[in-house]
């Protein structure tokens, strides 16, 4: 899903976002069927380029959300990521981030969405923010 920001003209600033989640301890592949049981993470990447990205300074603002499919928990799981972002004149600048999230997720339907927000120096939100929707995430009692 591409950055999204505000009162930029089209070539300054482009940026993408992808995020899965993935179940320890296997590490094979990325599921979406999961245990309540078990702890799993969400491996965030992304990438901004352009001339606005060069001279970007702030803090990225990461975080993950669960939306219910029906009828159940709503809101964000695992901790709210912080990262730096230094002043850097190489473009594209890439960037990772894993959230953990400890077992108790309530058995269900679940869309997952992963957020990143620009802060400014200051701690401000900024001009920007980018998202991923999905995938649907199945929590089961074993």
């Amino acid at each position: 899903m591409p950055f999204e920001p505000q009162n930029i003209p089209p070539g300054f600033f482009n940026g993408s976002i992808t995020a899965s989640a993935v179940l320890d301890p296997a590490g094979l592949q990325p599921t979406t069927i999961i245990r309540t049981t078990d702890t799993w993470h969400v491996s965030i990447s992304w990438v901004i380029a352009g001339i606005v990205a060069d001279a970007l300074a702030g803090t990225w603002q990461v975080r993950a959300f669960l939306e219910s499919m029906g009828p159940g928990f709503e809101g964000q799981v695992g901790a709210t990521l912080n990262i730096n972002l230094a002043v850097d004149p190489s473009t594209p600048r890439n960037y990772t981030a894993l959230i953990t999230v400890p077992p108790g997720t309530p058995a269900g339907p679940y869309k997952l969405v992963t957020t990143v927000t620009y802060l400014t120096p200051a701690n401000q939100p900024g001009f920007m923010a980018g998202y991923e929707e999905g995938p649907i995430l199945q929590f089961f009692n074993p």
